[in-house]
Formats: C-alpha cells, structure tokens, sequence
C-alpha cells in the first residue's frame, strides 16, 4: 500500500501527520512485499487509529483540569464559578467548562447551581492525586499501547523491550498516584 505511515494516512484521505515509521516501531504489524515496499498487516490501520487516540503524554486538557484543582484546593470548601477559575488560571472558559463537567461526572468535583454556584472539591486536596485527575481526564499513562493491553502486540511475550515499556508505565503511575494535591499546594 505505501512505504510509510504518511503515505498509508494520505492514501486514507486524513491531515494526521506522523513521522515514525511503523515498521521501526513495531515490525510485526507490517509485511514485506516483494519489491520491499512495506503493507500493513491485518488490521494496522485500525490499530494506528485506535493508538493515536490515546494519549502519550499529558494533554493540554489533563494540565488545565490540574491547574483548575490547584485553584480549588487553594479555597477548599468555597464554591468559584468557570469565569473565575478560567480567569486565574489563564484556561479559555469554554474549554474549562467542558473540563469541569468531567471532572463532576469522576467523582471529583461538584456542581453548585444557581446565581451563586460553580464548582468545588468533594475530596480532600489530599485525597486527589495527579494520577485520579489524569485518568479522569485522559485515561490510564500510556508510553506503549502494549504496556497497558499485551493482547495489542503480537510480539508482546517475546519482545526484549515489552517488560521496560511496562516497568516505565508501573513507574509514571506510581508517582503520579504519590503526588497529592494537597502536596502541591503547600509548596
């Protein structure tokens, strides 16, 4: 079909831009034709697809729902509408808002209604790890889809780097899960 993952996406009528060549990455998912053109095995573009959307850092949502729990840990108990919280925190407001409602439906926050409601805290800021607002927002750390499902890989049980990309991810977790925000703010 093509000899990388750009002309695989631009054959598939996308913008997306990736410039890592699967077959580095992972060489079981392609095959080689005869003219050493590469193709993609048996369900890759699904699999590309399906792993670009997981994310492999923190996204920009996942640092404004953190910034948004700083600012409420700072005044635990008080109720701070959008507008105020987008305000100190420098976050637009209608992307805050849409960040704040997840953050409601994961237990996290709650939704004050009324002239005078907003948002506040229904935990301790030391009850609230970076890791809880991280897969509240984005899901669980991944550094290699494999990490997290090895039935992703089919070369999972006898890659010599599958157990590094799971120690990483069991590592990140660990912090992120170490790392109150109470911790944060006292700082």
């Amino acid at each position: 079909m093509g000899r990388n993952i750009d002309e695989l996406l631009s054959n598939l009528n996308t913008n997306i831009h990736l410039s890592a060549n699967p077959a580095e990455i992972c060489p079981a998912q392609w095959e080689e034709e005869g003219d050493k053109t590469l193709k993609p095995s048996a369900g890759l573009v699904g699999k590309v697809f399906e792993a670009m959307k997981e994310p492999m850092l923190i996204t920009r949502e996942t640092d404004y729902a953190i910034r948004c729990i700083l600012y409420l840990a700072h005044y635990h108990d008080r109720i701070a509408s959008v507008k105020e919280i987008a305000r100190a925190m420098h976050i637009p407001k209608s992307f805050l808002a849409k960040i704040l409602q997840r953050l409601v439906r994961n237990g996290i926050l709650e939704s004050i209604r009324g002239a005078q409601g907003g948002f506040r805290l229904t935990m301790k800021p030391s009850e609230i790890s970076l890791l809880t607002i991280m897969e509240a927002i984005q899901g669980r750390a991944v550094i290699n889809i494999c990490a997290i499902d090895s039935k992703r890989c089919r070369m999972s049980s006898t890659c010599a780097v599958h157990p590094v990309w799971v120690d990483i991810r069991k590592e990140v977790e660990a912090r992120l899960k170490k790392q109150s925000i109470a911790g944060l703010v006292r700082n």
